[in-house]
């Protein structure tokens, strides 16, 4: 039956794809501005336990919430036709997988809490399995907003229930100073985004299950990739949780969160257009074309993430005193460590969703569960060692093996791994001599940051600007050398074709037109080797695809 559902709007597929990456990044922006300045918050009206046991909470939630995938979302954007029965059937799936969810939760509640050994954990869960329930009832007609890129009504739809949560969290810290503030504001989130959905949208979905026999076969390597990332996300919670109580758990999942901001703020956002770069080239060319380009804008994130990295690390204890304050100084040590994720991200992300454009699905569930095992062994002897340093090396040992593994993979499989081989080799140096500069200036691995001199004062103010003055003292250091050896290195090789000629072809394309036809030195060679970052090498942009991502723990 043909759907009476609107079509897509027509014009330009380069004009709408533009639009609609605008609007995700105006939506990345505001919601990590909301974000950090929440934590910025929390951090000074909660203790490390708060976090802790609402992070058990969520991962509970979390694990179950994966066992229990079924993509209907991703099964309804990938058929050519609307079919009104199909959005129905896709709905009551959706409801039905939420409200057992929320009974699995109520059920396993008491067992959670035996598990952590956090009695309060029971209340928790059970709220959390009201708000999972309320979740289930989303309208459905969301999927025509991905499949026309209408963006711009999805960040509408959301901002309103963000805001809220903004609002009611911060509130309810503030009367309370209790680990409940953060589950009220995502309650609140939760239910207002479902009212939200049915206030912007016209569809009503009706429950039937007319069309399941259309919709159950769907990519089931996709689903079991879920449910073996969810092992992957989730075992240091299950390990860190029981041995290092509430406190411990607190502890490791703001390092986490301060830790991988370069990966959550820049690898996470152009993961989608990573994909449809990819994706548009396997159609527009011949079988693993996609992939030819992936070690090279692998290396090119990596050369941009390298000095980021370095002044995470450098200046941990400046990033803790001016995000979080002094009484999580604990989380210094464990933030320099986590930093030296986001060397080895990229790898992860740009060869996931290389291998899954160009439909090797099956090769990306075997290197997934192979990485799962080795961050599961690791992550339990590290926590068997009653050291929560050690549980951050395995962390960071983890992705670094899953991305050498999809590395050596790609470098197979494509013709590209003497240049990435090089550039690598390259960016090592340049890293290494940014290090040294830091090191013989005694400006970084501090344990916790130096008081300001008596020209800032020692109060609250007078502790932020001498961190930001810190920050921006080592980051233009760090700039300067790395990005001056870097250049040096890639000339005295004879400027070859590598990740330094893509981020000048990148950087060439931000400028404005007029000055993108002169000559550009980085960007003399040929257009399906330098397309920039994230876009295709054609002259219009892709449209936006929604693959089944996975961002790296």
């Amino acid at each position: 039956m043909a759907s009476s559902h609107p079509a897509p709007k027509q014009g330009s597929i380069g004009r709408r794809t533009s639009i609609a990456v605008s609007w995700l990044i105006l939506w990345r922006a505001i919601s990590r501005v909301l974000g950090i300045g929440t934590t910025i918050v929390l951090a000074r009206l909660l203790v490390p336990a708060d976090f802790g046991i609402v992070a058990m909470a969520m991962s509970v939630e979390g694990a179950i919430q994966t066992f229990a995938l079924f993509p209907v979302h991703d099964a309804l954007m990938r058929r050519r036709e609307r079919e009104a029965h199909l959005y129905d059937t896709a709905f009551t799936i959706q409801a039905a997988r939420a409200i057992g969810v929320a009974i699995l939760l109520a059920i396993g509640a008491p067992f959670a809490a035996d598990w952590f050994h956090e009695p309060r954990l029971l209340p928790l869960v059970l709220v959390l399995a009201i708000s999972s329930a309320a979740n289930g009832f989303e309208n459905i007609g969301m999927v025509d907003l991905h499949r026309e890129m209408r963006f711009d009504v999805d960040v509408k739809i959301s901002v309103l229930p963000s805001l809220l949560q903004l609002l009611v969290t911060l509130g309810v810290a503030w009367f309370t100073h209790s680990y409940w503030a953060l589950l009220a504001g995502l309650t609140v989130r939760r239910f207002t985004r479902v009212g939200m959905t049915y206030a912007f949208l016209p569809m009503r979905p009706r429950f039937s299950l007319a069309g399941w026999r259309d919709l159950i076969g769907f990519s089931t390597w996709l689903a079991i990739i879920g449910i073996v990332s969810t092992v992957w996300e989730r075992i240091d919670t299950f390990v860190v949780g029981p041995i290092f109580g509430p406190t411990g758990l607190g502890l490791y999942t703001l390092a986490a969160q301060v830790g991988r901001l370069p990966m959550t703020d820049l690898l996470e956002p152009a993961f989608a257009a990573m994909f449809a770069s990819f994706a548009s080239t396997e159609r527009s060319g011949a079988a693993g074309s996609g992939m030819r380009r992936s070690l090279l804008v692998a290396g090119a994130l990596v050369m941009l993430l390298a000095p980021i990295t370095l002044v995470l690390s450098a200046e941990a204890a400046h990033f803790v005193t001016l995000l979080l304050g002094a009484k999580w100084a604990a989380t210094v040590p464990l933030i320099q460590v986590m930093a030296w994720m986001c060397l080895f991200a990229p790898l992860g992300f740009v060869g996931r969703s290389a291998l899954l454009a160009s439909g090797r699905v099956r090769s990306v569930f075997l290197i997934v569960v192979a990485a799962t095992l080795v961050r599961t062994v690791l992550v339990v002897l590290a926590g068997r060692s009653g050291a929560l340093g050690l549980v951050i090396w395995a962390d960071v040992a983890a992705i670094a093996f899953e991305g050498l593994v999809f590395a050596i993979y790609l470098g197979i499989h494509t013709d590209g791994a003497g240049r990435f081989l090089a550039g690598t080799l390259r960016m090592a140096v340049a890293l290494g001599l940014a290090t040294l500069a830091l090191r013989g200036l005694g400006w970084g691995w501090h344990d916790a940051a130096p008081p300001p001199g008596d020209v800032l004062g020692s109060g609250i103010m007078g502790r932020g600007a001498a961190a930001l003055l810190a920050l921006a003292r080592s980051g233009m250091l760090v700039c300067a050398i790395y990005g001056a050896s870097l250049l040096a290195g890639w000339w005295l090789c004879g400027r070859p074709d590598g990740a330094e000629r893509l981020i000048g072809a990148t950087l060439a394309e931000m400028l404005p037109a007029r000055l993108r036809r002169g000559k550009v030195a980085l960007t003399d060679t040929k257009l399906a080797e330098t397309a920039p970052i994230g876009l295709p090498p054609s002259t219009t942009p892709a449209p936006i695809e929604a693959p089944d991502t996975r961002p790296p723990a």
